[in-house]
């Protein structure tokens, strides 16, 4: 299997209408799908773009197993033509003129008749597109659509697939199905993937790793799982929504699996330091998944955190309760009656080890 090595470097100075900006980053992958999370604007579709060979970096290198795709120092930039790599857009860029079979016939015509007719059929089917192949592309769904563009990407037979927020615009049944495609594409083609996203329940869905952008560089690498329970940064944690990030005071460690920090006055109990000395200041971050929150009663108790209720927003799903600080707790709603929780109540609330996060001490590295 092709290992794809990105390290590369590009800058644009400030424009009229822009702010200057320089992308930085190295990574290695190769029979996974890889999520580039992050902002808009932290350079995840350049990073495309530059692996692609549709914009030229500054500085740096890029390889494809044996085969360099650019490299600054001996100037090497082959042509984006020649790189085999599929490349799936925001918008499906299907020809509208070509039914969606004519637009397969379009990509596997470099293989005989025979073959790439054979390809063409197969791949119509594998996708559930067999019905439609006679239809134009306005003759169907945006979902239809994208599943045509990813069946036309396959049938040039790439050595990389390249995918910039494919469910974008897309409503959620439809989304939901192109997350079955895409996760078929993975585990029958086994070809490196990456996919570019700021929506986390995707990057969840179908990401083996991710990669997370801010600025321009990339902050934190991992699995989807493993960042989201050990976010490297602050900065890191408000890109994935875990608020509240609060300053405290590393109090003890006793050898044992809990520690305790203090804030405001208050001691959470804490899995690990992360690298952090009693008496030194720290960051963390409290779970609000994790928070064990009920109404308080008359008689205040050890290790109870009493606040009054600032904000009841309720989803579908969930009921989240909002108290100061940004400290939060949520409930299924099946587990609380939303049109009995008043504002202003007094809630008491609990923090097992597992809520809070203390940021550690030292920084996290690419992994190769």
């Amino acid at each position: 299997m092709k290992t794809l090595v990105v390290s590369v470097e590009k800058t644009y100075a400030r424009d009229v209408d822009s702010a200057p900006f320089s992308l930085h980053v190295s990574f290695e992958t190769r029979d996974e799908l890889t999520v580039l999370f992050g902002p808009s604007g932290a350079g995840k579709t350049l990073t495309l773009d530059c692996i692609a060979g549709f914009s030229n970096p500054d500085r740096g290198n890029i390889r494809l197993g044996d085969e360099v795709l650019f490299d600054a120092k001996t100037r090497k930039n082959l042509a984006a033509r020649k790189r085999r790599i599929g490349y799936v857009f925001q918008k499906d860029a299907l020809f509208p003129h070509m039914t969606l079979r004519g637009n397969l016939e379009f990509a596997s015509r470099t293989k005989s008749p025979k073959t790439g007719s054979n390809l063409v059929e197969e791949t119509l089917h594998q996708f559930g597109l067999g019905p439609l192949a006679g239809r134009r592309p306005d003759q169907v769904s945006g979902g239809e659509r994208q599943r045509c563009s990813i069946a036309r990407l396959l049938v040039s037979r790439p050595r990389l697939v390249l995918l910039d927020e494919p469910t974008r615009g897309l409503d959620v049944r439809l989304r939901e199905q192109l997350y079955e495609v895409l996760t078929q594409v993975r585990s029958q083609y086994r070809l490196p993937m990456i996919l570019v996203t700021h929506d986390l329940e995707e990057a969840f869905a179908l990401g083996d790793r991710m990669l997370v952008y801010d600025q321009g560089r990339i902050i934190q690498d991992g699995s989807p799982t493993d960042i989201h329970a050990g976010p490297a940064s602050p900065e890191v944690a408000c890109l994935l929504g875990i608020t509240p990030i609060l300053k405290g005071t590393a109090v003890a460690h006793n050898g044992s699996d809990t520690a305790v920090v203090e804030s405001q006055g208050f001691r959470f109990p804490v899995v690990h330091l992360n690298g952090f000395n009693p008496g030194q200041s720290l960051s963390f971050c409290i779970r609000t998944e994790h928070v064990v929150a009920c109404p308080a009663v008359t008689s205040s108790s050890p290790n109870v955190l009493t606040l009054p209720l600032r904000k009841k927003t309720e989803t579908p799903t969930h009921v989240r309760l909002e108290f100061q600080d940004g400290i939060a707790a949520e409930f299924p709603r099946q587990e609380l009656a939303a049109e009995s929780v008043k504002v202003g109540a007094r809630w008491e609330l609990k923090f097992p080890p597992g809520s809070v996060w203390v940021f550690p001490k030292t920084q996290f590295s690419v992994r190769k």
